[in-house]
């Protein structure tokens, strides 16, 4: 009755590892569709990575843009306000300098009509300016 006794257990062990072993290999199988949804949830998520980076290397894109295009309108409003200051200051010295030849050019013609008056009160302007200035050193 022992031998019997074994062969029962010997048979329902190797029953049991025979069902462990189809059990082990339905895992597997399950294990190689777990890969496979693994691998595809890894695509996913490289995928949506990828986007992500796209995203940002977009918004990084729009930044570059918008501050080369603020810094070229800048340039340009520099550059517009410099050539509005320049024409100001050669305008404003063209007409000092025509107000300064007009002015010269009246006196000459208020001294050629007037020759005699004129060597009056160029006297008279010496004799004030001399006065003046000569009396500061005299304390």
């Amino acid at each position: 009755m022992a031998d019997t006794k074994n062969t029962r257990n010997t048979g329902t062990i190797d029953n049991t590892t025979d069902r462990n072993r189809g059990t082990a290999g339905n895992n597997s199988g399950t294990g190689g569709s777990f890969g496979g949804s693994s691998s595809g949830a890894t695509g996913t998520m490289t995928d949506t990575g990828k986007d992500f980076m796209n995203q940002v290397k977009d918004g990084a894109q729009r930044v570059t843009d918008k501050v080369t295009d603020f810094t070229s309108e800048a340039k340009d409003r520099v550059q517009d306000w410099t050539s509005d200051a320049a024409n100001y200051a050669r305008n404003a010295f063209s007409n000092s300098s025509d107000i300064v030849k007009n002015f010269g050019t009246d006196m000459t013609d208020v001294v050629k009509r007037y020759p005699i008056q004129s060597v009056v009160v160029g006297f008279g302007i010496g004799l004030i300016i001399g006065r003046t200035l000569g009396g500061i050193g005299r304390d």
